[in-house]
């Protein structure tokens, strides 16, 4: 692609996180994957969509996949939000990570608009959120949660994933 003056433009890559080595050695889950392309291509527009099953199972691998396989689709990128460590799931590890990979400064508002802020950053874009290890989040983290995707289901916004 160039510009009128002749300048060659790169294309724009998708920021994200994936972490990509965990498709290192990756295979099966094909009627997974399949299922997971059509709730993230279909007309339905759902703004999140839940995996659960036991530790070790593969779920955190077959979002992984799945993401790796839309790439091109959330062009404004692709986010997977874990806990730091064996911490707790925390609304601020939503913060955190958007600041990581998207550069921007969520984590210098107040605590009070993290909700907000983070539905901004959702919210008519083409992104993907991929909430890893729910495990431990206060009823209130999960309420904000669940207002989050509710306002971009209402509005058709970006897609969530946990």
């Amino acid at each position: 692609m160039s510009t009128a003056s002749g300048a060659i433009l790169e294309p724009k890559s998708t920021p994200h996180n994936l972490g990509l080595y965990r498709l290192i050695g990756f295979s099966g889950m094909r009627r997974e994957l399949i299922m997971l392309h059509d709730w993230l291509t279909g007309g339905d527009d759902l703004p999140a969509i839940a995996m659960s099953g036991e530790q070790g199972a593969g779920k955190s691998t077959l979002s992984t996949a799945a993401a790796w396989n839309h790439f091109h689709h959330f062009t404004d990128g692709i986010i997977r939000v874990s806990p730091a460590g064996t911490s707790p799931f925390r609304i601020y590890d939503v913060v955190r990570t958007l600041d990581t990979v998207l550069g921007t400064s969520l984590t210098r508002t107040s605590e009070e608009r993290w909700g907000i802020s983070i539905l901004e950053q959702l919210y008519k874009r083409r992104r993907l959120l991929i909430l890893d290890k729910l495990a431990g989040a206060t009823p209130k983290e999960i309420d904000t949660l669940v207002g989050i995707i509710g306002h971009l289901h209402e509005n058709e916004g970006s897609r969530a994933s946990s």
